[in-house]
């Protein structure tokens, strides 16, 4: 959404939502993972609840690790990049059409194709003229 509708506003909920993503890894995956592991405890797990809870312990460090690698450079962009202002390339893009078509008109202006094309026939009319008046030997 911040490619369509960027702006100052747009970055701060970009940034909130980023930083709350942050939970995930560090807490609510943690929290389900204690929750899961009290229930295997409590209720004699077998060992697929087991594999299940090493996978879940082995994705949560993963994320973890990935949270810490891209986090600090997303951050980065969103303080540090400009702020595309979306209004104006529609604009700029309609004014370009409207300066396309004006240059258009003057290039091919009707009244004067009409004139050229009026020639044309004199020419024509002069040349199968003489052509009649001329005696054939």
């Amino acid at each position: 959404m911040v490619l369509f509708f960027d702006g100052e506003f747009m970055r701060s909920i970009y940034l909130d939502i980023q930083a709350l993503s942050v939970m995930g890894p560090f807490f609510f995956h943690w929290y389900g993972f204690a929750m899961y592991l009290m229930s295997i405890l409590d209720l004699d797990g077998g060992v697929l609840d087991w594999i299940m809870l090493a996978v879940w312990f082995s994705l949560t460090v993963f994320e973890q690790v990935l949270q810490i690698i891209l986090l600090p450079k997303v951050f980065d962009w969103a303080y540090t990049a400009p702020i595309i202002d979306n209004s104006d390339k529609s604009e700029d893009v309609e004014e370009n059409k409207a300066e396309e078509e004006v240059t258009a008109e003057e290039e091919s202006d009707p009244l004067e194709d009409e004139e050229d094309f009026a020639d044309e026939e004199e020419v024509v009319e002069e040349e199968v003229a003489e052509e009649e008046v001329t005696p054939e030997e």
